[in-house]
């Protein structure tokens, strides 16, 4: 008999075209203690020979085999992002939300999923728009990537 998890469930989305790979890694850390992440989406261009790195940073940070939505075009990725993040909060039982993105325009639906009952993790650049860290629960910078030595 499977066991099932009494963990609040988590869904981690991945704006690809707007924060570094080297970010996934920080999600743990981000949802800590918030629940178990149950699925992970990664949106952008992203051609089938650059999955890989991403699908192997996913499991290097423990993450659920990622799905990935590959689309070009100004703000494609965001709006089919937003779109999914608001599908699964309204037809599955996630407790919360993970936005991986510094884009100021993930602050509208921030603030609708909070409207759901929905916890609103966003992980991001430091200098991500100020509307976007103020409609998260919590916000998680990236860490800056460590200084060149230059010889």
């Amino acid at each position: 008999m499977e066991q099932v998890s009494s963990l609040p469930r988590l869904a981690v989305f991945v704006d690809a075209d707007n924060v570094p790979l080297r970010a996934l890694a920080g999600v743990r850390d981000a949802v800590d203690g918030a629940g178990q992440v149950r699925c992970c989406r990664i949106y952008g261009n992203l051609p089938k020979r650059g999955r890989p790195t991403w699908a192997e940073a996913a499991r290097k940070a423990g993450l659920p085999v990622p799905h990935f939505t590959h689309v070009v075009g100004p703000n494609a990725a965001d709006s089919v992002m937003m779109l999914d993040a608001m599908e699964l909060a309204l037809t599955l039982p996630l407790s919360g939300i993970c936005l991986m993105s510094s884009d100021g325009d993930f602050a509208y639906v921030a603030v609708r999923l909070r409207a759901l009952g929905r916890a609103v993790h966003v992980i991001g650049q430091p200098n991500a728009a100020r509307c976007l860290r103020q409609a998260a629960c919590s916000f998680h910078p990236i860490p800056p990537l460590p200084a060149q030595i230059i010889h």
